[in-house]
């Protein structure tokens, strides 16, 4: 009877235990802190408490959204995918932050259905950075696709990372695309410490007729600044094409 007793008291100990847990889970996961017809496509957690999140229209599931992913919106959807949308068009693609509460400190709406977030560490230590990747894709358009900005948390804000340009000194945001003429990627830094951002661009070369430029882009961080270096060639490139060497790059 004794050891019956002991058992029911640990079990109302664990359920009150299991609600507390509940009860202190952060606020994102109630209704009023997510828009209606949203639901959390990404969520990450921050170094410094809270989180940041990617919302999304919560008619999309997985397998639309990889339907959706990089076509061009759903005009060019199969039919029966496009009947998710009868009541309405899908709404737009939401970045939030919350605090360690749980509290809003931020929300955008995004000028894109589809967007990604993942975490990226440029520098050899210290704070971790985030990609944002918002679908701009319009189908079989050569330069429009997906594209990417990069920004830091910094006291429940948004910080973009900006880079300037060698020769002018003029401060531009970093923004990077993965089209059918142009790719970027991360590597490490030929200066030997954190990564830097390597773009190739294929464009037409205005001077010429049926002439292109092959535009190559890399952001190095200094130490203090982010810096854009830039080196031009006549040339032709497509993303069936390898991604050009690093030593490419200047």
């Amino acid at each position: 009877m004794h050891n019956k007793s002991v058992v029911a008291c640990l079990r109302y100990f664990f359920i009150f235990v299991f609600i507390m847990l509940l009860s202190a889970h952060p606020a994102y996961s109630q209704p009023e802190t997510i828009p209606q017809g949203f639901s959390v496509y990404k969520k990450i957690n921050l170094s410094k408490g809270g989180q940041l999140l990617l919302l999304q229209d919560s008619r999309i599931n997985e397998k639309l959204r990889g339907s959706m992913w990089g076509i061009g919106g759903v005009d060019l959807l199969d039919e029966k995918d496009r009947v998710v949308f009868a009541d309405g068009p899908p709404r737009r693609a939401v970045l939030m932050i919350l605090d360690a509460k749980g509290d809003v400190t931020y929300d955008k709406q995004l000028d894109c259905i589809l967007a990604g977030l993942e975490k990226i560490k440029f520098y050899p230590a210290g704070r971790f950075s985030y990609i944002l990747t918002e679908d701009k894709s319009i189908g079989s358009g050569s330069y429009a696709g997906l594209v990417s900005s990069f920004l830091e948390v910094i006291k429940g804000r948004p910080r973009w990372l900006s880079a300037k340009k060698e020769k002018s000194g003029k401060l531009v945001k970093i923004s990077v695309m993965k089209s059918l003429k142009t790719d970027w990627k991360v590597l490490p830094s030929p200066e030997g410490r954190g990564k830097d951002i390597y773009q190739i661009a294929c464009r037409p070369d205005t001077r010429f007729e049926d002439e292109f430029l092959l535009i190559y882009t890399r952001y190095h961080f200094n130490g203090k600044n982010w810096i854009i270096h830039e080196r031009r060639e006549n040339g032709f490139w497509e993303s069936v094409n390898r991604f050009p060497y690093r030593t490419n790059f200047p």
